[in-house]
């Protein structure tokens, strides 16, 4: 149908099947295309949510709600999204990145462990402590001494 007007092509149809097959295949496209518009969308939610996560780490606060009304989805769809788009669920996700942080200034800062803690947006040191410990296998002061170890 390029450059044909749609209209007068199916008024020019004798045969019913033709018609129907054009619209199936016109739905096929349309489908194909709002699935591809959606998955955009999609991943470019999860992106501007990773974004300010990176942003508000710090806040012990940040969490689901805070992430999802800030994308402006509800806590369930944008929570499903977001494992699906990511592979690991938003909270996991934070504490990863918030032990990822502590490592980083454990091995580049002198900051007590208490400072640290709270720079990566853990409410509380000991909090801090057993989260760093089950992801590591360490605690933040044996892994402070392995990378000074591994420096020298």
């Amino acid at each position: 149908l390029e450059g044909k007007d749609p209209y007068y092509w199916i008024l020019s149809q004798n045969h019913t099947e033709v018609i129907t097959e054009w619209i199936m295949q016109l739905s096929s496209q349309l489908i194909l295309r709002m699935d591809n518009q959606i998955n955009h969308v999609e991943k470019d939610t999860v992106r501007q949510a990773c974004e300010f996560i990176e942003e508000q780490l710090i806040d012990p606060g940040l969490g689901l709600e805070t992430i999802s009304d800030k994308v402006s989805l509800s806590n369930a769809y944008f929570s499903q999204l977001f494992k699906n788009e990511m592979g690991i669920g938003i909270n996991n996700y934070i504490t990863n990145h918030r032990v990822a942080r502590g490592k980083y200034l454990l091995g580049n800062s002198e900051l007590k462990i208490d400072d640290i803690s709270r720079q990566c947006g853990f409410a509380s040191t000991n909090y801090f402590n057993r989260t760093f410990k089950k992801i590591t296998g360490m605690t933040p002061s044996q892994y402070r001494k392995s990378i000074k170890i591994e420096k020298k």
